[in-house]
């Protein structure tokens, strides 16, 4: 794969990141990898005639922006989407499923120090995966994509 990188300071502590990846038969090339694909083509698909396994091309765009508040106080905003181009024929690692063809996914949080060492913050995700025959889709131009939105809260501690 290749994973080209950019981050531009933008006054003060201030920064945006982008990206972007194109890999054959890559790994973890979404945001949320585990929920969204699980064996659904984003690394390889299965050949429904020779039962071979056909490394799937990726290609994928991330940026992000992260605003400090102050010292203790931080967001970012992330959007990231990719394609996918598996063959056409082709089925999901357990045989049966569509593959992933295209997702897009909205990031947003807030995070801040309780006190020195502990930080907790509160986020939202947005995701939306389009995969190849569900939704009535019956090709990967089909634009019935399956959405999901996701809140979270955390606390870290380190030592």
């Amino acid at each position: 794969g290749f994973f080209p990188e950019v981050t531009l300071p933008l006054g003060g502590m201030d920064k945006v990141y982008a990206g972007v990846a194109y890999t054959v038969g890559g790994r973890n090339t979404n945001i949320n990898h585990t929920l969204w694909t699980g064996g659904r083509g984003e690394m390889g698909t299965i050949d429904p005639v020779s039962g071979g396994i056909d490394n799937t091309t990726t290609v994928s765009l991330h940026s992000y922006y992260t605003h400090y508040w102050n010292d203790t106080t931080r967001s970012t905003i992330g959007l990231h989407g990719a394609n996918s181009n598996p063959d056409d024929g082709s089925l999901g690692a357990d045989g049966t499923t569509p593959p992933l063809t295209k997702w897009r996914t909205v990031s947003g949080n807030i995070v801040w120090s309780l006190a020195p060492r502990v930080t907790t913050g509160v986020g939202v995700i947005y995701n939306s995966a389009l995969f190849r025959g569900d939704n009535e889709n019956s090709n990967d131009t089909a634009d019935n994509a399956s959405e999901a939105l996701e809140g979270h809260w955390r606390v870290t501690v380190s030592y």
